[in-house]
């Protein structure tokens, strides 16, 4: 019989598992909206993370029968919220998109991926120590499975266009800071609050360049399927799963097991697009892979 421990540490990873492959399936449904349907990256992210925000505090609501609006009475929570939602979740959600649009969701969820990195990184700083033996050479072997994918081994010129290269690197950074960041809110309020108000706080910002307002948004079912999967699945559902994994995980351990999501976005873009990578992308991936994997043993 598993003790009350390891069952916990097994939610947690089932809890994160499942919501990296939500992810990295929205990211193909949102490659259509953004490439298919020309849909503005600015639109489709405020949309999304205002939609989404209101839909998790509601269910907070619904759950706890709590004022969601309790969280901005605590002034040790108001900054950090704010922060969250600028840096972590509009950064990620805007970064994501942006690097979609330049490439495709694949690349896009596999430079993202490069926050399993970040967050180790992060861990040393944070308990002032060098890398250990294994996370030096993992840190290395994931830059290079970078490069590998950028160039296609093609030393003269990108794979992988420069903006788009430096859109994944901040997408990667944005995820990274909402991974570690909002873990001492979520254990004293929950996942749907935190994460919600975070949303919403994002989706505020980025309502000012998205002007809803002078867009007249399509109404056809291939283009109303593809954004409510986008909203109800791959972010409600992801990032409340993702996000409250840290409740039973440490984050280093969720952004270790984030490797699931650029497999699933790379399974799903070949299944839905016929993308199809050579030997040089496909070493490059599998030392990403590999890095992070072998990280979460170390």
């Amino acid at each position: 019989m598993r003790n009350p421990n390891q069952n916990q540490h097994l939610r947690g990873i089932l809890m994160a598992v499942s919501g990296c492959i939500f992810w990295g399936a929205s990211g193909i449904a949102g490659q259509y909206l953004l490439t298919d349907r020309a849909i503005p990256t600015y639109w489709l992210t405020g949309a999304r993370l205002i939609l989404s925000g209101l839909f998790l505090l509601g269910l907070d609501r619904i759950l706890s029968g709590r004022n969601p609006c309790r969280i901005w009475r605590e002034k040790r929570d108001r900054l950090p919220l704010v922060l969250f939602g600028t840096l972590g979740m509009l950064g990620t959600q805007y970064f994501y998109f942006a690097t979609i649009k330049e490439s495709n969701a694949a690349i896009a969820t596999i430079l993202q991926y490069l926050m399993a990195i970040l967050i180790v990184l992060w861990v040393c700083l944070r308990e002032r120590r060098l890398p250990r033996l294994r996370e030096f050479w993992c840190t290395l072997a994931a830059v290079l499975g970078t490069v590998l994918i950028v160039t296609g081994g093609r030393w003269d010129s990108l794979a992988v266009s420069p903006k788009a290269l430096v859109l994944g690197l901040l997408s990667a950074a944005a995820a990274a800071l909402y991974t570690v960041q909002p873990r001492d809110m979520i254990l004293r309020w929950g996942a749907p609050l935190t994460v919600g108000w975070g949303m919403i706080v994002g989706g505020l910002v980025c309502l000012p360049f998205a002007q809803p307002w002078n867009y007249d948004m399509p109404r056809d079912l291939p283009f109303l399927g593809a954004f409510a999967f986008v909203v109800l699945l791959g972010t409600v559902l992801a990032f409340s799963l993702y996000i409250a994994s840290v409740q039973y995980i440490p984050p280093q351990v969720t952004g270790i097991l984030g490797a699931t999501e650029p497999v699933s976005s790379i399974f799903f873009s070949m299944l839905f697009f016929g993308l199809a990578f050579g030997p040089i992308e496909t070493a490059g991936i599998v030392l990403i892979l590999g890095a992070v994997f072998a990280l979460g043993r170390a």
